[in-house]
């Protein structure tokens, strides 16, 4: 899938890329659209608090995550600095959508070519594959954008997502005693 760095982003009405999962379900990622607001709430409202605190390294609540200003950010993503994609059911009716997973990459400031990769799953989709191609997909983006460097933070007990970074080939900075490790690859 090519992702590419637009004006203004997509509206949910435009296709995705089909993907099938390791359960055999049949998703669509794509860009996150403008109007993919309501959709971003609702799958933060189907996260539980142990998702929630494995992304967020608290326990983040609902009220703040679906904050009408941190949705309009989120759905409207800076075209330079970051490129979102969302992973949503693929049924044929808009209706009977819904977003399961969503990945960020973040450009860091200063202009050292480095990126900050980031992604999440609902938990009825988690240990599905969604997680590694989100950050395939991440990965390649960067490599369009001339990215030379990606980092990820995740918590030290998160043992499922130090296993996706060491699968995808970045290495691991930081002990279990700490209170967060990185992951990082050079592109």
């Amino acid at each position: 899938m090519l992702v590419t760095v637009m004006d203004a982003p997509p509206t949910r009405d435009e296709t995705g890329d089909p993907w099938t999962t390791r359960g055999g379900v049949g998703v669509m990622i794509r860009p996150i659209a403008g109007d993919d607001e309501e959709g971003m709430a609702r799958f933060h409202r189907s996260l539980s608090p142990e998702t929630v605190y494995t992304r967020y390294f608290n326990v983040a609540k609902l009220s703040v995550r679906t904050a009408p200003a941190r949705l309009d950010r989120v759905c409207h993503p800076a075209p330079d600095d970051e490129t979102v994609l969302v992973v949503e059911t693929a049924t044929a009716a808009a209706s009977g959508r819904r977003i399961v997973g969503v990945g960020r990459l973040s450009v860091l400031p200063g202009g050292g070519g480095a990126a900050e990769v980031a992604f999440l799953v609902c938990d009825s989709f988690q240990r599905q594959g969604l997680g590694s191609e989100l950050l395939r997909r991440l990965v390649e983006a960067a490599g369009r954008r001339g990215l030379r460097h990606l980092r990820a933070h995740l918590l030290p007990g998160n043992v499922a997502m130090r296993a996706l970074c060491l699968r995808a080939g970045m290495r691991l900075a930081g002990g279990l005693e700490e209170q967060e490790i990185r992951a990082e690859i050079d592109l």
